[in-house]
């Protein structure tokens, strides 16, 4: 495997390969532009990419290195990943289950001439969209910090004035 990027993107090694050579070949020129040993303008010219690339390049390296100084969990990290493929079984087996009982319901019905029970559909309340309130929110905040308006205008000088009609 090699670490060029194509239109696909970069390939990432298994971890059972281990880095590549051209990732150790970045992560040296890294290291060297971090010691002063080289500048931003020749490690970018050496990896043929621009400074922006570079730079960029340089961050990934340090997140990566402040991430790997977590400090670890000792021992084997317990999943529920067993269990929840049991979990699965078993439900996918009482579905199965629930499914051939109501069949022999509905056999039974019909052999007796009974109708079958319809279910009353209760209508689920309807909940507001999560945006549609953030929105109400923001709105009611920039409503708030507006200073207020006046409700009616008072008549500037030489306008008249009439009534209203009540409607």
């Amino acid at each position: 495997m090699t670490g060029k990027q194509g239109k696909a993107g970069p390939t990432v090694p298994s971890s059972k390969d281990g880095p590549t050579r051209e990732a150790r070949q970045k992560a040296s020129i890294v290291l060297e532009v971090l010691s002063g040993e080289r500048t931003v303008g020749e490690a970018a010219k050496t990896l043929a990419m621009s400074t922006t690339g570079y730079y960029l390049l340089e961050q990934r390296a340090l997140d990566a290195l402040v991430g790997a100084c977590e400090p670890k969990s000792p021992g084997r990290v317990a999943t529920g990943e067993p269990t929840i493929v049991a979990m699965r079984k078993r439900c996918a087996q009482l579905e199965r289950e629930c499914g051939r009982w109501q069949a022999l319901a509905r056999v039974g019905q019909r052999s007796l001439g009974v109708a079958p029970v319809k279910k009353e559909g209760r209508k689920a309340k309807r909940r507001p969209m999560r945006r549609a309130l953030a929105a109400a929110k923001r709105l009611r905040r920039a409503a708030e910090a507006m200073p207020p308006t006046p409700e009616t205008s008072p008549p500037l000088e030489g306008e008249m004035t009439c009534p209203q009609d009540d409607r």
